[in-house]
């Protein structure tokens, strides 16, 4: 049963209280905020709580169905608790239908968490590295991340409170401390590591879980990037060929590719972090890898329509707009880089120069692929720390599993032998579809408690789905 009051019963270590919402509810759903201290190898952590419950359907303590938790992507995102973007998550409660407590929280040092283990000359030094003319050595990022990693470990840091394990037993504690004995998870992107982990170290707290755009542990780390880049682009010319629907064709790409390597455009685009402007040089490198990010979304898309003619009229205006979305989407203020680099030097598997030779000779990107070992900022954190071993054929959990057939980042393909290697779990693919499917996806607006139930026909929700990839 929910309760703020409720002290933790097992984990004197924890450190729970009820504070004063910094949001208002609204008149149809209720708001609870609290605050829970977890701590770390020399550093505690004051991770932030909101719990939404609809008074139609008993409000805290009165739903008969199980309280869901939804973790969010990263690392190092927060998941947008502060009173500005509040509005999305009453109005997200709403749209998907939740009929029981919906759990929010963000991770250490993320969105409203505290300390704060940031890096600003590394925030710096990176941000010039993607608005500059691709002058900054990688060489003096790594220096830099050095430096600030330095400082920290003064101040407490340990890039072990970062792992994915840790962030799991953090995610059990709220559970517990909430008077939860059993909850329902809504994984997506990093959050399906995490909701995978918990599943491994504490089954008995899931009834079931939803993986939407899910890490599979087993082809993560850099080496696999000449694969994971090339098979995106690779992938939506395909589909969008087979679909007869392409906003710009390949051969259109790559003439605007050539084009923009001799034709390299300087432009001014505005800031959404601070007044001001970035001074942009946009080659044919940021011009894919802007390309790459559409993907996530493939409705952006459409913004690169003007390639097409990009050889023989003006396009700077176009560009313009284009870069201006793309690049304050990539440097978004409050996203935490060292944490980040915490958390996926922790948890990905080091370096394996065979399998990057492999799909870099496969590539045909290979001019915007590139990757100096020696500047790996890896090698930088400590990787002799406790380390969970995640067997994900020891995960029973009934879990469905989502993947958009375009997704960049968390490929299709990767989502299937996931789902192939977990104990039990179902298939959903999308076509035409990016990172992120049940937000994008019109047809599963107010899904999650069908999915998440354990006496309906869940299969029946799809039916009204028209880009469902048959198995």
């Amino acid at each position: 049963m929910f309760s703020f009051d409720q002290p933790p019963a097992d984990n004197n270590d924890l450190n729970f209280s009820e504070v004063p919402c910094w949001f208002e509810s609204r008149p149809d759903v209720q708001a609870r905020c609290g605050r829970i201290q977890v701590w770390g190898m020399q550093q505690s952590y004051q991770l932030p709580i909101v719990v939404l419950a609809s008074k139609q359907v008993g409000g805290f303590t009165g739903s008969s169905s199980f309280p869901l938790m939804y973790l969010g992507g990263g690392p190092g995102s927060g998941l947008g608790l502060d009173r500005i973007n509040m509005d999305y998550w009453f109005n997200w409660y709403r749209r998907q239908n939740i009929n029981a407590p919906l759990i929010l929280m963000d991770y250490r040092s993320t969105g409203l968490a505290t300390p704060t283990f940031s890096c600003g000359p590394f925030r710096r030094a990176y941000q010039q590295s993607i608005v500059g003319k691709r002058d900054q050595s990688p060489a003096d990022l790594y220096r830099i991340t050095q430096q600030c990693r330095d400082i920290w470990i003064q101040r407490g840091f340990r890039e072990t409170d970062f792992s994915s394990y840790a962030l799991a037993q953090d995610i059990v504690a709220v559970a517990e401390t909430l008077g939860y004995d059993t909850v329902n998870l809504y994984g997506v992107s990093f959050g399906t590591r995490l909701a995978m982990m918990v599943a491994s170290i504490r089954p008995d707290l899931i009834n079931q879980m939803v993986l939407d755009s899910p890490v599979y542990i087993h082809r993560e780390g850099v080496h696999f990037w000449p694969q994971t880049f090339s098979g995106a682009i690779d992938g939506y010319f395909m589909e969008c060929k087979h679909e007869d629907n392409c906003v710009v064709t390949e051969g259109e790409f790559l003439d605007a590719l050539t084009w923009l390597k001799t034709n390299a455009m300087d432009i001014s685009i505005g800031r959404r972090d601070q007044p001001g402007r970035w001074e942009l040089h946009v080659d044919d490198h940021l011009f894919v890898s802007s390309f790459f990010s559409g993907l996530y979304n493939p409705e952006t898309i459409f913004r690169f329509a003007f390639a097409r003619e990009m050889t023989t009229a003006d396009q700077k205006e176009a560009m313009g707009l284009l870069m201006e979305w793309y690049i304050n989407e990539l440097l978004q203020p409050d996203f935490n880089y060292f944490v980040y680099y915490a958390n996926r030097c922790q948890d990905a598997n080091p370096f394996d120069q065979a399998i990057y030779d492999k799909g870099y000779a496969q590539s045909r990107w290979q001019n915007y692929l590139s990757y100096e070992s020696q500047y790996d900022v890896c090698s930088l954190f400590d990787r002799q720390a406790i380390h969970h071993d995640l067997r994900l054929h020891n995960i029973d959990t009934p879990t469905w599993v989502l993947t958009g057939s375009l997704d960049p980042i968390t490929p299709s393909e990767n989502a299937r032998l996931l789902s192939q290697s977990l104990g039990n779990a179902a298939l959903v693919q999308f076509k035409q579809t990016g990172h992120g499917v049940l937000n994008t996806q019109a047809c599963l607006v107010g899904s999650l408690p069908v999915l998440l139930s354990n006496d309906t026909d869940q299969r029946q929700l799809f039916k009204s789905c028209a880009n469902i990839i048959e198995e």
